[in-house]
């Protein structure tokens, strides 16, 4: 079998399903889920994976074996009844290498609703973009790897080593899910994570948990502000000093493989929220913030943890309220490690290679400045690439770029067969 052969006749088998694996994809977007909610949408999956004949397994992640993990940051649902990761299993030879393709179903809220053009679970196609929530964020990554062994097994071919599909759940906030499967032993000898921007990436942040600041003011009538503390105006001292510290930390924080094309940052640092007060006529006697400060692979989180600490403490040291009351620290979770895939592993150098066959350009491993299920294979001694489609996510009106969701199908497709080969069915 002439093996450059057998992989465009897939590839061109992809391309001809781009109607299907449109509608597809339409089809998990009209279902809501959101992260917590994800069990209609996994049923849909499973449907998905028996129909082209593969062993579906659920596996539901437990909260005390999560919660106990030291690979885990921090777990905020703990209810995972209805909500299993889902598993498409086609068997293999052994002796050949297997694969899984990993993506997956959850999403974030959808709020503010009244910012939309469109609803956000009635897809919408204008061109070459899908507007949905999901769209690229990542029921694509899910319908596309799906289409990569749908395609084989329409060409007549299926890989020669065991491939896994994932579906999984829980990933916008914990990644409970991808490793709950890997906890459970459903390893491979490579995985790629369909949840990125396009390319082969194999770095990606990690971060130093969830900070809750607290400010005590004094309270007064607004009518007498000026006996008050104003604890906003407090909270806004400490503001200034952790955005001073984070845009210090996106200066001297530099990883080359986070940097490639025009982005130019390794680490970003984010306040999420900010509450205080009770009522306009009180001059407010609390306020309160939440951030998060991302790490470059290798940072020690306790390092990072220390720097913020020290810049509110310096902070409220110059500020002769803040220095006797002093703001109020709380981390929560244990922080996540970054994510680094050595680039000279042969599973890397595969897909670094195939990539340039079928692009036809030179590519460079790179990363993401977000998270991904990637991160997880670190720690399972399993080597991974993360990669994606083009789009817009997290955001209102989020979309995708479907030309996007062909190539990089085709891309995977290729990669399956050069890693486990292929052979005929």
């Amino acid at each position: 079998m002439d093996s450059l052969k057998a992989q465009e006749q897939v590839r061109n088998q992809v391309a001809a399903n781009k109607e299907k694996m449109l509608d597809t994809l339409c089809e998990l977007i009209k279902i809501p889920s959101v992260t917590g909610s994800e069990g209609k949408a996994q049923e849909f999956v499973q449907e998905l994976y028996s129909n082209i004949g593969l062993k579906v397994i659920t596996i539901e992640p437990d909260k005390e074996e999560i919660a106990k993990c030291p690979y885990i940051s921090r777990l905020e649902t703990t209810d995972f009844k209805g909500r299993p990761n889902v598993l498409g299993i086609l068997e293999g030879s052994k002796s050949e290498k297997s694969i899984n393709l990993n993506a997956h179903i959850d999403t974030v809220p959808v709020e503010p609703l009244d910012q939309w053009t469109h609803p956000p679970f009635s897809p919408k196609i204008n061109g070459n973009l899908l507007y949905g929530r999901g769209a690229i964020d990542n029921k694509v990554g899910i319908t596309a790897n799906y289409y990569v062994l749908k395609s084989m097994l329409e060409t007549g071919y299926k890989p020669k080593g065991k491939i896994m599909l994932e579906s999984a759940v829980e990933e916008e906030t914990s990644g409970a899910g991808s490793l709950t499967t890997m906890l459970r032993g459903y390893l491979s000898d490579g995985m790629i994570c369909n949840d990125g921007p396009p390319g082969v990436l194999i770095a990606n942040t990690g971060g130093a948990g969830r900070l809750t600041v607290k400010v005590i003011g004094r309270t007064a009538h607004a009518g007498w502000a000026d006996t008050g503390v104003n604890a906003i105006i407090k909270m806004n001292i400490i503001v200034a000093a952790l955005d001073e510290l984070g845009n210090k930390r996106m200066r001297e924080k530099h990883l080359a493989v986070l940097e490639t094309g025009r982005r130019k940052v390794s680490c970003t640092h984010n306040i999420g929220t900010y509450r205080g007060g009770d009522t306009p006529s009180t001059v407010p006697g609390w306020a309160e913030i939440t951030a998060v400060f991302l790490t470059v692979p290798g940072e020690d989180v306790a390092d990072v943890r220390k720097q913020v600490e020290d810049a509110i403490n310096r902070a409220a040291d110059e500020d002769d309220w803040l220095k006797i009351n002093r703001p109020q620290i709380k981390w929560q979770g244990k922080g996540g490690k970054g994510w680094l895939q050595d680039a000279e592993h042969p599973f890397v150098q595969m897909a670094l290679n195939s990539a340039e066959r079928v692009l036809g350009h030179k590519v460079t491993p790179g990363g993401m400045t977000a998270g991904s299920d990637a991160r997880f294979s670190q720690f399972f001694n399993m080597p991974a690439v993360l990669t994606g489609q083009v789009g817009v996510a997290h955001a209102v009106n989020e979309y995708l770029l479907i030309d996007s969701m062909v190539t990089n199908a085709q891309l995977i497709a290729t990669w399956v067969a050069e890693w486990s080969g292929l052979e005929k069915v």
